[in-house]
């Protein structure tokens, strides 16, 4: 039970430290039998035994870290980074302390073997490759040639520009998103502020007179709206009627702009709940 207790308090962060510890302890070990036994690599004296023994066992390590890092990350990718990292410090080593030789190089990528290692990527992985992509392509649209920016000034005073004809639209006053692409196709960029609120297309379509109004505050607008809603859409194959009653409690010590998008929420949520 305590053992149990321990592995899961720190079983895999503990698994992958020493995993990395016996990369470089086997890394060293290399390094000890190179300068004890020179170069030596072909054949079978007994000092190309030692260093092809050393190297086997560095290259055995590195596998080890290799599946620590997959089980702890959840990733093939990086786990196979993971392992040609080992690789790559190896070599990095032997080459700084002058022991690397074109014969020595040959073996050790022949044992990693790391061009003919093929891992099947995790759902990790695609999720990440999925969300890169997309992030790229936005970059790409902000980055491509911004020497040709565009500011629009709009006739309510919201500002947004253009680069390359991929519009960035800006709504800090509210409004309807423009762009391109479909209702559900995510394809424009569109900066928003903390606690804005986005509706669906399918949604705002059929309330969009009622948005406007509670966006731009206007009480007697949503009433109107609020009204309207009430009696019913034209062309309903079902004639069904509601009486919205908006009201203002203190209109001294309240704001009357928050006051009204209040009450026209509560109306919208009675609406929709009626199925209008």
């Amino acid at each position: 039970m305590l053992s149990n207790a321990f592995t899961i308090l720190n079983g895999g962060e503990l698994s992958l430290a020493q995993a990395q510890t016996g990369v470089a302890s086997a890394s060293n070990a290399v390094l000890d039998s190179l300068k004890k036994n020179k170069t030596a690599i072909t054949g079978h004296t007994a000092a190309a035994l030692a260093n092809q023994q050393a190297i086997q066992s560095q290259v055995a390590a590195a596998q080890q870290e290799a599946e620590a890092v997959g089980k702890a990350t959840g990733s093939s990718k990086a786990a196979v980074k993971a392992y040609k990292d080992s690789e790559d410090g190896l070599l990095a080593q032997m080459r700084a302390a002058h022991l690397l030789t074109p014969a020595l190089k040959d073996y050790i990528e022949k044992l990693y073997d790391v061009k003919n290692l093929h891992i099947p990527p995790t759902k990790l992985d695609l999720e990440t490759a999925g969300a890169e992509a997309k992030l790229k392509a936005w970059e790409a649209a902000i980055r491509s040639n911004l020497s040709h920016v565009t500011v629009h000034i709009g006739v309510d005073g919201q500002a947004s520009f253009s680069v390359q004809g991929s519009r960035i639209e800006f709504h800090a006053g509210g409004g309807t998103a423009g762009g391109i692409g479909s209702s559900t196709s995510d394809s424009n960029i569109v900066a928003l502020s903390k606690g804005e609120e986005v509706i669906r297309e399918s949604r705002a379509r059929g309330y969009n007179p009622m948005l406007k109004a509670i966006n731009n505050g206007s009480q007697q607008d949503i009433q109107r709206q609020a009204a309207a809603l009430a009696g019913g859409r034209s062309g309903s194959t079902v004639n069904k009627h509601m009486e919205v009653h908006l009201t203002t409690v203190n209109p001294v010590a309240v704001d009357p702009v928050q006051s009204a998008r209040k009450q026209a929420q509560r109306a919208l949520d009675i609406l929709q709940a009626g199925g209008f």
